[in-house]
């Protein structure tokens, strides 16, 4: 009774960061195994970016302000 009562509120609205959506859709054009090599460039190049410039990495595309 009490988990029908709770998980609608946990899944509304919950959906994949932009990162894992991007290789889930391009999984489905190329296929899992060149999809995996194709995200793992990515981070690789994101961390890459991060290290040279000293950046902070953001998981939403726009900022956050801190209060």
């Amino acid at each position: 009774m009490r988990e029908n009562q709770y998980s609608p509120g946990v899944y509304k609205g919950w959906r994949f960061p932009p990162l894992k959506a991007w290789g889930m859709r391009l999984m489905q054009r190329i296929g899992p195994k060149k999809a995996r090599i194709a995200v793992a460039r990515k981070i690789a190049m994101i961390l890459r970016r991060i290290w040279i410039d000293g950046t902070e990495f953001w998981w939403t595309r726009e900022e956050t302000k801190m209060v």
